[in-house]
């Protein structure tokens, strides 16, 4: 039986063919879409103090004297704080521990271990260690026919390492160097592996191996040179030598700027090094995938427009944090249109009068139609709250979708909608304000004066106050209908935006209450709207003794049609299938709308590895492979050198921290691989894949 992998891709949200946003990335353009690039990123003094905390406990080299430099570094570090620091003294109850270790040390001393001489030497030391450590696993493993293959051994430590068998994939790297030993690819996969199990000097020799062969270009368009020397540098700050670390880092993310991995690991060799300032930058860039810089045109939205935007904050004293544009982050194709409902307006004061109980019968049912909104969303999110969702990753992705659609007003291509809207209500309010309730010298003050003034009270006011009147409700009127047309246009790019992102949930109670909080907004824009006329009209009816012509009392009229909202349908509704899935011989991965997924089969062989995961090091991991097609497709977007890929990065723990696709833009593919490489369409897929290590986002 013929095994498949089946590979689906589709950038802008899910493998469906036409769903290019607005602003989308033109046929051919080959886009980068990472669910890092969705996070905010925190006020920079939070991020200070994160280092600071690495600095002090952090920062430290193997060796025979490590537990006593470690405690030097420590002391030194604390009494740098001030006293009654709340951190000091947190820090101080900490010392013990090292003092216990230091102490240890001093009494059972223990020699350096000399770094390999040669590749052999250190390929060696790593499989006596396996041996010695996971003897079920190597014998397992050497007993299977992906022993005996390169591709397959390459294949099979990919999937390990997808699947948190880093002791699987070590074993399985260094077969396929066997098998294949011209392979630069595998060799820094192979270093990569090595790092996690603190094996650092042997990675070194491994990589100074890969660096004798040809580099060429790696997985998502990342040079394999700029893996190298990330997966060196990461080695380097295990060995305490952070000088170094930081130039081989610095190279590394020149060489590849959307690189987060590199950024991480410069943060943190500059912190070990006091450069706090220039860490600082590094950890910020690192928070995300896509570097600002390597925006091009193409992409959802202009490099103008890559910028942070501030969330509003409830509380001051709340750290603050920005946000790139929701268009550059997120699908908005699938957002509807909001057409806001026509208001009757009065022409003449007499109208006005005879308005105003439609005008609040209307206030009162919108009020009611938003307390019910707000009743659904309790109830929804209690029950969002009252269960646990698949992985912190997807709770993560789904609570950044909702807080986009609380701040779509403030996207940048919208702002400006809002601030016109702005402008032309506060011209509404100044004719409302100049005539009625300014602070002295408002038209009724001084008519009122004028008419204190007169003979004929009654008479003087009346003259005086109907032409006044009527050309003032004539100039609001005019300007209502400014604001109407300012805030037609706002509030109908706001729902569009706001239901694009609606569209990515595939949640049926995600997907409605990020739904109502798009509907509410609208139906806020045009309440106030009514509000603004109901105003007015209540001022005319106080004086219409005085200002208005005998006004007929006429029922209740309908002064507008009523408010109707276009939803859309939910991301599984809509495509019916996932973004991406990955099928291999163990491993399953499926990253669909807002959720990913990672499902594990009959294990085999890699089940009998394992046994000393726990024991090393807790440090995020990224896996990315590529799909490279030499073949024009018949409906995509693909060229005749068209690249695919897919990244996963995982935590020490194994939960999924961030994933990513790369594609041409509005392309939709589904390929079927065999186990021999051979793939549907005459697609040649490649088996490049890439291991690289980091610390992770302070």
């Amino acid at each position: 039986m013929i095994r498949t992998s089946v590979l689906c891709f589709a950038l802008l949200g899910a493998c469906a063919s036409g769903a290019v946003a607005q602003g989308a990335p033109a046929s051919g353009a080959t886009v980068l879409r990472a669910w890092s690039d969705a996070n905010p990123l925190p006020q920079a003094s939070e991020m200070r103090q994160d280092l600071d905390r690495e600095r002090i406990l952090g920062c430290w080299a193997p060796g025979p004297t490590m537990a006593r430099d470690r405690l030097r570094r420590f002391d030194t570090e604390v009494a740098k704080l001030p006293q009654g620091n709340p951190e000091r003294a947190s820090y101080e109850r900490l010392r013990p521990t090292f003092l216990q270790a230091a102490e240890a040390e001093a009494k059972a001393p223990s020699k350096a271990i000399p770094a390999p001489k040669d590749l052999a030497e250190a390929l060696g030391r790593a499989e006596a260690w396996l041996d010695k450590n996971e003897p079920a696993g190597m014998k397992a493993f050497r007993a299977s026919a992906d022993a005996k293959d390169a591709a397959k051994a390459s294949r099979a430590a990919f999937e390990a390492s997808l699947a948190g068998q880093h002791s699987a994939a070590l074993a399985a790297l260094i077969a396929a160097h066997r098998l294949a030993p011209k392979n630069a690819d595998v060799l820094v996969n192979l270093a990569g592996a090595l790092s996690h199990f603190r094996m650092n000097q042997e990675a070194l020799v491994v990589l100074a191996a890969a660096e004798k062969l040809p580099l060429g270009e790696g997985v998502l368009g990342w040079p394999v040179k700029a893996t190298l020397l990330n997966n060196q540098g990461y080695a380097l700050i295990g060995l305490g030598r952070f000088t170094e670390a930081e130039t081989a880092l610095r190279t590394a993310s020149q060489l590849a700027p959307n690189l987060a991995e590199a950024q991480q690991n410069l943060a943190r060799t500059l912190t070990c090094q006091g450069k706090t300032n220039e860490a600082l930058i590094a950890a910020r860039r690192g928070v995300r995938r896509t570097a600002a810089e390597t925006a091009k045109p193409g992409t959802p939205v202009p490099p103008e427009a890559v910028v942070e935007t501030p969330q509003p904050e409830p509380d001051e004293d709340a750290p603050k944090e920005t946000f790139r544009p929701s268009e550059f982050v997120f699908d908005v194709s699938r957002g509807k249109s909001f057409n806001l409902p026509n208001l009757k307006l009065p022409q003449t004061p007499v109208e006005a009068v005879q308005l105003l109980p439609s005008y609040k019968k209307l206030l009162e049912e919108l009020r009611a139609q938003d307390d019910a909104m707000s009743e659904r969303q309790q109830e929804l999110q209690q029950v969002i709250r009252g269960r646990q969702e698949p992985t912190r990753l997807v709770q993560q992705r789904r609570d950044l979708l909702l807080r986009a659609i609380y701040r779509a007003d403030d996207a940048p291509r919208i702002k400006p909608l809002w601030r016109a809207h702005a402008k032309s209500r506060a011209a509404v309010s100044d004719i409302w304000t100049n005539f009625w309730h300014c602070e002295g010298g408002c038209t009724i003050s001084n008519i009122m004066k004028q008419a204190s003034a007169s003979s004929d009270y009654d008479k003087t006011f009346r003259d005086l106050c109907v032409p006044a009147l009527s050309g003032a409700n004539n100039s609001w009127r005019g300007a209502m209908h400014a604001q109407a047309t300012d805030l037609a246009k706002a509030a109908e790019a706001t729902y569009r935006l706001s239901t694009g992102l609606a569209a990515n949930y595939s949640d049926p109670s995600w997907h409605e209450l990020a739904s109502l909080q798009a509907e509410k907004g609208a139906l806020a824009a045009f309440t106030n709207l009514v509000y603004d006329a109901m105003i007015w009209a209540q001022d005319v009816e106080k004086f219409q003794d005085k200002c208005v012509p005998q006004a007929t009392v006429t029922p209740p009229v309908k002064v507008a049609e009523d408010i109707k909202f276009d939803r859309t349908a939910s991301c599984k509704d809509l495509f019916g299938t996932a973004a991406l899935k990955a099928s291999f011989k163990i491993v399953e991965i499926s990253v669909a709308c807002e959720t990913v997924s990672l499902k594990l089969s009959t294990p085999g062989w890699l089940a009998a590895f394992g046994k000393v995961e726990k024991n090393f090091v807790n440090d995020a991991v990224t896996v990315a492979a590529g799909a490279e097609l030499g073949v024009t497709i018949p409906g995509t977007a693909l060229g005749a050198k068209g690249a695919m890929g897919m990244y996963v990065t995982l935590d020490g723990q194994g939960e999924f921290k961030d994933v990513g696709t790369l594609a041409e833009a509005g392309a939709t593919l589904g390929l079927k691989i065999d186990e021999g490489g051979k793939a549907g369409l005459g697609a040649k897929v490649g088996g490049k894949w890439s291991l690289l290590n980091s610390v992770g986002s302070p």
